[in-house]
């Protein structure tokens, strides 16, 4: 090719404001360059995109980038705007239909040079042939890990870009990826099938993050920690949790500790979602608790502090939501809060992501049996009794095996439909299933194994550290706060005199009174009431269902109403994981006093 590293560099000035390139992303430019196809697996905060985004404005013809979020797309461009670069844009569903249209013709005129889409976009045959008509000169697979189907975010509709890569025509392939262990790696590259593709290996150690788990009895303990943690710092904080709900409920409980605080998650609005990380950029407000929906793409490098509220469900996950803090080389600390009960709700939700083989069947016959006129999503949720994600895990499988299609609109059709034999091949799904679990397991043995964790975190990438440990709680305890009562590191951290939690803020768990009066009132209402309704007594609420059933009568009602539900709530939860308070039923659990909290009851009075 006519153009050269040297002229990347020049690039890089002008255009990215930089002086000069890090050592593996001048190789992989080198590479792409050079026309050779590479897969690149460098740590998060590395900077990756500049690995294609400064070849963009030097080849000829278009830079195609396969991305798996609208949101990451939509930054992305802004950013590149931000900067001077308007040869970018998107096509994705968020796009109007005559501004779609306006965006393909300037593709075709060949005024934009670096074009980003999700991998579904390749279903439609109008983009296909739309990509017959000009350069490709580089295809960059993002996330590329979402390609193996050993990876922790396997996608169906990335692994099928290995088979059109002959219709698609690319000069080059750029994989790239943060997080894929040995055996995900090669499976990249046989997917891919490219000849003489080199591999990139960055190294994944970030000397400059601390990491430490601190494991916490419930949610009171974590609330109580996040306090004293966010307190301490000056600089902005991300915490992950699992779920929707709960983002929602740590930012509301941060407000009202006096926190600028937002919520980030896949329900809220692209709008919504966007206004909330452009305050967090822009320091507007200094936490922000989210999802794993949020992160890819965020180019802020002062973030002194990333929190996990929850168990994340793989290392994959926990290593490249982590790496997004200390971007800019400084000291920063990587925290996970460890909640045993954790365990058992990731175990939950994994088996809410996998079908049984009566599910996958039944749902391939009823696509069956629909003929030509096919079946949608919505139709097939409502015909079944299955959990969303369970449904999405059978579709992915379905279409892997060739026995399901899909239409650009969402239809699902049968796949082979001269098919007679309803025998389904589930041994993938299967070992999908298996993966997951070991990797949930290997995650757990991150939390409570007392080995070096950065040691072993590198070691699960297959890597192995170099030197000596930099920071965590477990070579280096000196290095970490004292963590609130009732909640302890794994290696025992001391008192580091950096600072207090507010005044006024109490570990619940350690209420004598609170954890005395909640296993006096079960004693008194066993097998009754679930957990909700014990925190309503204890909180003096006027419900219909605790006046209607006379609850109000209890001596405790209302005695602790200066609490939080969610502080009374941990407290309970806390005497159950403890084993003193266990559940009753399934459906609608009621509580009532194990033999040891019988005991301990008991032996109080």
């Amino acid at each position: 090719m006519s153009v050269s590293v040297s002229q990347a560099g020049q690039v890089l000035q002008d255009l990215f404001g930089l002086t000069d390139f890090r050592p593996h992303q001048r190789e992989v430019i080198d590479n792409v360059l050079a026309g050779r196809h590479t897969l690149a697996l460098l740590p998060t905060g590395y900077g990756k995109s500049l690995c294609y985004q400064v070849p963009s404005q030097m080849l000829p013809g278009l830079t195609l980038v396969v991305s798996p979020l609208i949101a990451l797309m939509r930054d992305q461009v802004v950013g590149l705007a931000a900067r001077g670069i308007t040869s970018a844009t998107y096509l994705n569903s968020t796009v109007g239909e005559d501004e779609q249209f306006a965006r393909i013709d300037a593709i075709r005129k060949g005024l934009v040079k670096l074009l980003y889409v999700a991998p579904e976009r390749f279903e439609s045959s109008a983009f296909r042939s739309l990509l017959k008509e000009v350069q490709v000169s580089l295809l960059v697979i993002d996330e590329a890990h979402c390609i193996s189907q050993w990876g922790h975010d396997f996608r169906p509709q990335y692994r099928s870009l290995a088979g059109r890569l002959d219709e698609l025509q690319a000069g080059t392939v750029l994989a790239l990826t943060a997080t894929a262990t040995p055996g995900v790696r090669q499976d990249i590259v046989c997917s891919l099938a490219l000849p003489n593709m080199a591999v990139v290996a960055g190294e994944l150690d970030r000397p400059n993050l601390h990491l430490e788990v601190v494991e916490s009895k419930n949610a009171a303990v974590k609330d109580a920690f996040l306090i004293q943690a966010i307190n301490r710092e000056t600089e902005p904080v991300v915490v992950y949790v699992s779920s929707r709900k709960e983002s929602e409920r740590v930012a509301q409980f941060l407000k009202s500790r006096g926190f600028k605080a937002g919520c980030y998650h896949a329900g809220m609005t692209g709008d919504a979602r966007h206004r909330v990380q452009k305050k967090f950029e822009n320091e507007e407000i200094k936490v922000i608790a989210c999802t794993t929906a949020f992160g890819m793409g965020i180019d802020k490098g002062n973030i002194r502090r990333v929190i996990h509220y929850n168990l994340p469900s793989s290392l994959e996950s926990y290593f490249q939501e982590a790496g997004r803090a200390g971007r800019d080389g400084k000291p920063a600390v990587c925290t996970l809060l460890f909640q045993k009960k954790d365990i058992f709700t990731q175990k939950w939700l994994l088996g809410k992501n996998y079908p049984d083989d009566n599910q996958v069947t039944d749902i391939y016959r009823l696509i069956k049996g629909a003929g030509l006129a096919g079946l949608r999503w919505q139709e097939l949720l409502g015909k079944l009794d299955i959990e969303a994600p369970a449904l999405n895990g059978a579709l992915d499988h379905l279409r892997a095996i060739k026995l399901v299609d899909v239409d650009s609109r969402g239809t699902l059709y049968d796949g082979m439909p001269d098919r007679i034999d309803p025998a389904i091949d589930l041994q993938a799904l299967r070992q999908r299933k298996y993966r997951d679990q070991d990797r949930l397991e290997k995650m757990i043995g991150y939390a409570t194994t007392r080995t070096c964790r950065r040691r072993s975190i590198i070691a699960y990438f297959g890597q192995r550290l170099a030197g000596s440990c930099t920071g965590c709680d477990v070579c280096h305890p000196d290095l970490f706060y004292q963590v609130p009562a009732g909640s302890h590191s794994g290696s025992g951290s001391s008192d580091s005199g950096r600072g207090s939690a507010r005044s006024g803020i109490s570990d619940i768990s350690d209420n004598s009174d609170l954890r005395r009066d909640i296993l006096e009132l079960v004693r008194a209402l066993p097998g009754r009431v679930g957990r909700t309704s014990f925190a309503k007594i204890l909180r003096g609420s006027k419900a219909r269902d605790v006046i209607e059933a006379g609850l109000d009568r209890q001596e405790t009602y209302g005695k602790y109403a200066a609490l939080s539900n969610d502080d009374v709530l941990g407290a309970i939860d806390g005497l159950i994981e403890e084993g003193l308070v266990r559940k009753v039923g399934s459906m609608y659990p009621k509580l009532s006093l194990s033999q040891a909290g019988k005991k301990e009851v008991s032996t109080s009075q």
